[in-house]
């Protein structure tokens, strides 16, 4: 089964050490898969993707961008065309299409994607992380986040086997979701999980991590190039 992990260490004296090997170790791997990891510096990421399938995490050395990502894009040549590539289509993957898309239009890029995706690029020159978990998804993004760390897994389990994450259970998750009442359309039933130090990041949604600051925000819906809906920012809930 696909899915994409990572470590941000954003404390400069803070070290990743083998917490990125660990948790990958951790993710269940099936036969038919195998893990891929790349890590330089304060960056960690890593996927499980199907053997003989596409190469992921993707490394742009020349932009100084890596992206890790579960994507099936369903507009390949739509996308072709509005970045003007003309040539080696077939040679070009789809986490690589979508990097491509985040250098052309930046954050905006998940508003030109058709199909079912879930990435996370590093931006090296402007030092920030960037996901997206598309409408498509049928699962949520898991993370980590303190002063020093971010770390996320499209599973829970990982994180949990990280030194500086404690398995507490999480009493507002159980008192949202074991009573009947209505938690799971309320913004913050979005982003609980029953740990209190994980949260959640639903599809639909995309983060941003800079500076040591978290922004969690609705991507705008891709009804048509350049139309517009309200985006919500994930601090008005909590």
């Amino acid at each position: 089964m696909p899915a994409i992990a990572g470590i941000y260490q954003m404390s400069n004296g803070a070290m990743l050490g083998n917490h990125g090997f660990k948790l990958m170790k951790t993710i269940k791997i099936g036969s038919s898969d195998e893990a891929i990891f790349w890590q330089q510096g304060q960056i960690f990421l890593g996927s499980v993707v199907p053997k003989l399938g596409e190469t992921l995490p993707y490394v742009d050395a020349e932009k100084k961008m890596a992206i890790t990502a579960d994507v099936h894009l369903d507009n390949r040549d739509e996308l072709f065309d509005r970045l003007g590539i003309k040539e080696e289509r077939e040679t070009v993957q789809d986490g690589q299409l979508i990097l491509l898309a985040y250098q052309k239009w930046g954050r905006d890029c998940p508003n030109f994607l058709v199909g079912k995706f879930s990435f996370v690029i590093w931006d090296g020159i402007e030092e920030m992380l960037y996901g997206v978990i598309g409408e498509k998804s049928e699962e949520p993004l898991y993370y980590y986040h303190n002063q020093n760390t971010f770390a996320f897994c499209t599973s829970i389990a990982p994180l949990l086997t990280l030194p500086y994450v404690e398995g507490v259970l999480n009493d507002k998750w159980f008192t949202t979701f074991t009573n009947d009442n209505e938690g799971r359309k309320s913004e913050v039933g979005l982003f609980i999980t029953p740990y209190e130090q994980i949260m959640q990041i639903p599809p639909g949604y995309m983060f941003t991590i800079s500076d040591n600051q978290l922004e969690i925000s609705l991507y705008r819906k891709r009804k048509s190039f350049g139309s517009r809906t309200r985006s919500s920012s994930y601090d008005e809930y909590v």
